[in-house]
């Protein structure tokens, strides 16, 4: 079953992989660096706290919003996506 993320009230699927394109990086983890270009965390498969396991974790993200990230969010209801559209003209993104 796919995990459901929350932000501002709605919900949303999170879809796609990571591209290991390092756009995260601005979150100044300690564990992260750039390879070779290649965004790379020191205990990727070790025990990674549940914020990395789930950043990013909704779609407002800047990392998101343009294009860059790997991953994208699915509004899980009509309502959800009706409401997200409101959400992204009103604050012009």
């Amino acid at each position: 079953m796919e995990k459901i993320f929350k932000s501002h009230g709605l919900k949303f699927y999170r879809t796609g992989k990571c591209k290991r394109c390092g756009a995260c990086e601005k979150l100044d983890c300690p564990h992260f660096k750039m390879i070779d270009d290649l965004a790379t965390c020191d205990i990727y498969k070790g025990n990674r706290p549940q914020i990395c396991k789930d950043f990013p974790n909704h779609p407002f993200l800047r990392v998101i919003r343009s294009g860059v990230c790997g991953y994208k969010f699915e509004p899980v209801t009509k309502k959800d996506d009706k409401k997200f559209k409101e959400l992204l003209k009103a604050w012009q993104l």
